[in-house]
C-alpha cells in the first residue's frame, strides 16, 4: 500500500489585549505563572482566555511520581490509561487522538499515531501546561479535547551531573523486578548551553496468579537519548534545539487461542519501535516586535504481533515549519521620566502566524 501524504497550509492572526500599567522600573514586578500554550506566546496566566493548568518544578518534585503519567493523573479533567508500562491521555471525554501532545511546543510521531507519556524522562521537564477545550484554530484536528504541552528544562542553567536509579518489585510475589536508570549530562552558560541525557528502562515479563500459560505483561527494553542546546547570538538572538532518539523492544511469552480441537501454539509477542526527531527554533528582535522561526522532523517505524502469525508494521513520518511574528501595537514606559532606567513594555500585541504541516504518513502492512 502507497504511503498518502496530507499537507496543509494554515495562517492565523491572533490579538490579545492588555490593559495599561504604569510601574517604576526599579520596583520588583511579580507577573504570576507565565504560559505560552493557550495563545501560542507568552501571556500571564491570569490573563488566558481559556481553562489551563500548569504544573511547575515544585509540584512536580513533590509529587512522587516516577513518570509523566502518573504527574498527569493528578491533574484535572484528565484520563490517563495505562496498560502495562504504556500511557495515553484525554481530555474532557475526547478520545486520544484528540488530545496534542507537544515537547516544547512541538508534536512526536509514535505507532499508531500515538505517543507514549512513560517514554519521556521526567528529569528534564521544568514544567507542563495543560489546556483544557478545544484548540483546533491553533493547533489543528488533534486539538479537540485540549492540549498538553511538556517544557523541558532549558540547557545551560543548571550545569552539572545527574544520575537517578529506581528499583521495584510485585510487593506480593516479588516478581516482575523493574529497574530505571536515568542520567544527565549539563554544561555551559546562559551563552551556551547544552544537555546530554540517557534513560534506559528494563522490566521482566509476568504471568497473573491462574493464568495456565504464558505471561500477561511482557519485558521491557527501552532507551531514550537525546541532545538539547541553547545558543544565545549577537543582536537578541537565540537558537534552541532538540535531538531525540528512542528505541522500545518489548517480548512476552505468549500461546494462540484455537479453536478445539486445535492445540495451541506457543509463540514470542513482540512490540518494537525506533523514532528519531530534531526540532529547533530561532527568534531575533526584529523592529518593534520579535520573530521567530521554528521547525520540526520527526519519524518512527514500529512493529507488532499482535494476530501472530500476522505481522503488523506501521510507518508514521511529520515535519513542521512555522514562521511568528509578535508585534506590540502600543508600549507603556515604566520609571519616571529622564530615568536612564526607564523601560518599555509592550501593552496591546497582535501576533501573526503563517506555518504548513506535513501530516503524518502512516502505512501499515500485514504480513
Amino acid at each position: 500500500m502507497k504511503s498518502s501524504l496530507l499537507r496543509s497550509s494554515t495562517l492565523a492572526v491572533m490579538a490579545s489585549l492588555t490593559l495599561p500599567v504604569v510601574l517604576r522600573a526599579e520596583e520588583p514586578v511579580d507577573l504570576g505563572t507565565i504560559v505560552l500554550t493557550a495563545t501560542g506566546r507568552e501571556q500571564s496566566l491570569a490573563d488566558v482566555p481559556a481553562s489551563v493548568q500548569v504544573i511547575e518544578g515544585k509540584a512536580l518534585a513533590s509529587s512522587g511520581a516516577v513518570t509523566l503519567g502518573q504527574v498527569l493523573g493528578q491533574g484535572t479533567g484528565l484520563l490517563v490509561r495505562n496498560s502495562g508500562a504504556n500511557a495515553s491521555i484525554s481530555l474532557r471525554g475526547q478520545k486520544d487522538s484528540g488530545t496534542l501532545i507537544l515537547i516544547d511546543g512541538q508534536p512526536r510521531t509514535g505507532k499508531y499515531g500515538s505517543f507514549n507519556l512513560n517514554n519521556f524522562p521526567l528529569e528534564e521537564v521544568e514544567r507542563i501546561e495543560i489546556v483544557r477545550g478545544p484548540m483546533s484554530a491553533l493547533y489543528g484536528a488533534d486539538a479537540l479535547g485540549g492540549v498538553v504541552n511538556i517544557i523541558t528544562r532549558r540547557p545551560g542553567d543548571n550545569p552539572g551531573k545527574t544520575v537517578s536509579l529506581l528499583f521495584g518489585a510485585r510487593p506480593d510475589d516479588g516478581k516482575r523486578g523493574t529497574v530505571r536508570l536515568g542520567t544527565s549530562v549539563e554544561f555551559g552558560d546562559e551563552t551556551l548551553g547544552q544537555r546530554f541525557a540517557l534513560d534506559l528502562q528494563g522490566a521482566g515479563g509476568y504471568a497473573l496468579p491462574g493464568t495456565p500459560r504464558g505471561e500477561d505483561f511482557s519485558a521491557l527494553r527501552r532507551m531514550s537519548l537525546s541532545w538539547a542546546g541553547s545558543w544565545m547570538l549577537p543582536e537578541g538572538q537565540e537558537l534552541r534545539w532538540r535531538l531525540e532518539a528512542y528505541r522500545q523492544r518489548d517480548s512476552r511469552d505468549a500461546f494462540t487461542s484455537p479453536r478445539p480441537p486445535a492445540l495451541p501454539v506457543a509463540y514470542d509477542a513482540l512490540e518494537e519501535e525506533d523514532r528519531i526527531s530534531l526540532d529547533g527554533s530561532w527568534s531575533q528582535d526584529l523592529g518593534a516586535g520579535r520573530l521567530t522561526v521554528s521547525g520540526l522532523l520527526s519519524h518512527s517505524e514500529g512493529m507488532a504481533n499482535r494476530a501472530w502469525p500476522l505481522e503488523e508494521y506501521t510507518r508514521a513520518s511529520k515535519g513542521r515549519l512555522q514562521a511568528r511574528y509578535d508585534l506590540p501595537l502600543d508600549r507603556h514606559e515604566t520609571g519616571e521620566p529622564g530615568d536612564p532606567a526607564r523601560i518599555n513594555r509592550g501593552g496591546n500585541r497582535i501576533g501573526f502566524l503563517l506555518g504548513t504541516d506535513r501530516l503524518p504518513a502512516r502505512r501499515n502492512v500485514l504480513t
